[in-house]
C-alpha cells in the first residue's frame, strides 16, 4: 500500500526526547483513500464532517513519553453507531511507514488512543459506521508529530532550580521556590494541541495559568505526597498556532507552601 508521506522537505530542531529519534518533516500525500472494511451500501450512509483530537486531561504522562489522546467524530449523522479507527505513522514498527493500519472498531463517536513520541509524522483516519455495519466516507485529523518537550519553562521572574527526581519526565523538573508572583513561561512550537505536565507535593502552591495572555484557570501544585508527570491542563485548537503559556503563583496551597513543579510540555506539533 502506498505511503501517505512523501519525500522529506526539512527537519525541525527540537529538544532531545529520551528514546526518540530525529523528527523528519515530510509532505502529506493527497492520494485518494477509501474506507477500510466497507459494508453493503445503504441509502443514507453514516457520515461526519471531520475528526477532532485533543489531549486527555487530567491524565498521566508515561515515563517513555506516551500520552492519552482523545479523538471524536465532528457532526456525526444520526445513524452513526460506531467508528473504525486507523492511523498512519512515519516510524511504523510493523515496517509499513505511512500506510493506514487498523487501531480498533469503537462503539459511539469518541475513542482514546495512546500516542507515542516514537511515531514521527502521524495521521488518524476514522470511518463512521451505522448499526448494519455499513461504513461511510473517511474523515481525518491533520498530520502532526507527537512530541514531549522536557523542561520547557523559563523564569521571567522568580527563583527556581532544575531538581533531579527519578519519577519526573526525563529525570528532573523545574522547582520554583520564590513564592507568590513567581512567573514561569513556555513558548510552544507550532501546535494543534498542547498539555502542561507538572508534579505536586506537600509544599506546592496555587498558580494562575494563562494562554496567550488570557487566564484559563488555576493549577494546584499541592498533594500530601509527591506525584509526578501529571497532565494537568490541555489546550486544543482546530488549526495550528504558536502559543505562550504563563504560570504565575498567586497563593499558598493547603500545606502552606507556594512552590511550583513544572516538568514537561506535550505538543501535537505541526510538521
Amino acid at each position: 500500500m502506498r505511503s501517505i508521506f512523501a519525500a522529506a522537505r526539512s527537519t525541525h530542531v527540537r529538544r532531545a526526547i529520551p528514546g526518540a529519534g530525529a523528527l523528519a518533516t515530510v509532505a502529506f500525500g493527497t492520494a485518494a483513500l477509501t474506507a477500510a472494511g466497507a459494508g453493503v451500501a445503504s441509502a443514507a450512509m453514516p457520515s461526519a464532517s471531520g475528526l477532532a483530537m485533543k489531549l486527555v486531561s487530567p491524565s498521566t504522562l508515561a515515563s517513555n513519553g506516551s500520552y492519552k489522546l482523545q479523538l471524536s467524530l465532528q457532526n456525526p449523522s444520526s445513524n452513526v453507531c460506531g467508528t473504525g479507527l486507523s492511523r498512519a505513522i512515519q516510524n511504523d514498527p510493523n515496517g509499513h511507514p505511512g500506510t493506514y493500519e487498523i487501531v480498533a472498531r469503537f462503539p459511539g463517536t469518541k475513542f482514546t488512543d495512546l500516542a507515542s513520541t516514537s511515531w514521527g509524522l502521524t495521521t488518524y483516519r476514522a470511518n463512521p459506521r451505522d448499526c448494519n455495519g455499513n461504513f461511510g466516507a473517511p474523515v481525518f485529523t491533520p498530520t502532526f508529530t507527537p512530541t514531549v518537550v522536557d523542561d520547557p519553562f523559563n523564569l521571567p521572574s522568580g527563583v527556581g532550580v532544575l531538581r533531579t527526581a527519578a519519577n519526573a519526565y526525563g529525570g528532573a523538573q523545574l522547582q520554583v521556590t520564590s513564592g507568590v508572583n513567581s512567573h514561569a513561561r513556555w513558548s510552544t512550537d507550532d501546535v494543534f494541541n498542547l498539555g502542561v505536565v507538572i508534579g505536586t507535593g506537600p509544599h506546592g502552591g496555587i498558580a494562575n495559568l494563562f494562554v496567550d495572555g488570557v487566564k484559563k484557570g488555576q493549577i494546584n501544585f499541592y498533594s500530601a505526597k509527591a506525584v509526578y508527570r501529571k497532565v494537568t491542563y490541555s489546550y486544543n485548537t482546530p488549526s495550528d498556532h504558536v502559543h505562550q503559556i504563563d504560570v504565575v503563583t498567586v497563593k499558598q496551597g493547603t500545606g502552606g507552601g507556594t512552590e511550583m513543579y513544572l516538568d514537561a510540555g506535550i505538543e501535537n506539533a505541526f510538521p
